[in-house]
């Protein structure tokens, strides 16, 4: 049964309900990533994401199905003789199938553009083909070329239809993407700005005498991209400021107390004094599983790794006094990529 490609509906549907879709993305995002995230790269990320791929067909790549016998029903053929008991006239005959190769949003070849003619191409769409079924009697001879010509040339103009819909779309989706997550931005900054003002308190009040590093090895947020081919975009792992002004004091009370007491340290080789510094970092934080938070690795004398990404850094600088008789730690650089640099 013959059917009707770009008929099953209307284009600019789809397309309203993929902006959408973003819009429900963005609003789905707890409130501190959406103030942490990078404004431009994640509405890069949400565009590329939410983007559709313009239709296109390949006419030289087009083929038939070889012919197969089948029964037909001409009783549309006026110059045929119906049968004398009445009914369709069927006759032998032969089916093909002609197969167009096409790329891009599938959809788009179901459904109406907002530009379109009366006459939309008889077809179906099926995986990475538009399809048109060509019968006819036995003894006869379909016109292959016209057949085929006639087919792509009508389907071709349907789809510069759907193409200019689609690329619309695209191209407005970074500047929306980008001012909804503004919107919520400063949505967000508002209503803490007020309930901070208020003076009321909400939540428990926090002990003082209890640090932690507050979710230092998660990834900030990034939309989550298609499998065919969409990577989300990496967003840099930091320290908060809080935590990272508290390792730098935890730094210097142990460099002060050794000074206080320099015969202790007297003896210790450099490593032994960073030891020290480690040891006394380890009292306050633990990383993954329970495991220390602050290692050495390579020429690095302290540093909190996370999949490869350092997210702090210290060297250890030693002086030997002015005779070279009192060696002792005098200070650590505590540097936080992608920050400035901080020196207890």
């Amino acid at each position: 049964m013959a059917q009707l490609l770009f008929n099953s509906g209307y284009l600019r549907d789809a397309l309203a309900a993929q902006t959408q879709a973003m819009f429900s993305e963005i609003a789905s995002v707890a409130e501190d990533d959406v103030l942490a995230v990078d404004e431009i790269e994640w509405a890069r990320a949400l565009a590329e994401r939410y983007k559709l791929e313009p239709p296109r067909i390949r006419p030289n790549d087009a083929w038939f199905e070889e012919p197969q016998p089948q029964r037909l029903d001409v009783s549309w053929d006026t110059r045929r003789v119906p049968p004398p008991s009445g009914g369709p006239i069927i006759v032998d005959g032969y089916r093909s199938v002609l197969h167009v190769p096409y790329t891009g949003y599938r959809a788009a070849f179901s459904l109406q553009p907002s530009r379109h003619t009366f006459n939309p191409p008889v077809g179906r769409v099926i995986d990475g083909d538009l399809v048109q079924e060509v019968s006819y009697a036995a003894g006869s001879s379909p016109n292959w070329e016209g057949i085929k010509e006639d087919f792509i040339r009508t389907v071709e103009l349907w789809v510069e239809f759907a193409r200019s819909d689609i690329e619309g779309v695209n191209a407005r989706l970074l500047n929306e993407a980008q001012m909804t997550i503004r919107i919520r931005r400063r949505m967000i900054e508002r209503n803490r700005a007020q309930v901070q003002a208020s003076g009321v308190r909400f939540g428990p009040p926090r002990d003082p005498n209890k640090t932690y590093i507050p979710d230092v090895i998660r990834r900030r947020p990034s939309p989550v991209m298609p499998a065919r081919k969409d990577q989300a975009i990496p967003f840099e792992r930091v320290l908060d400021d809080e935590t990272f002004e508290h390792i730098l004091n935890v730094v210097r009370l142990t460099i002060a107390s050794s000074e206080q007491s320099p015969g202790t340290y007297a003896d210790m080789g450099e490593e032994d004094l960073r030891q020290v510094v480690r040891a006394a970092l380890n009292t306050h934080y633990e990383g993954a599983a329970n495991a220390e938070a602050f290692n050495f690795g390579g020429e690095t004398d302290i540093l909190v790794n996370d999949h490869g990404r350092s997210l702090f850094i210290a060297e250890c600088k030693i002086w030997a006094g002015q005779k070279g008789s009192a060696r002792r730690l005098t200070s650590c650089l505590g540097i936080r990529p992608g920050a400035t640099q901080n020196s207890p």
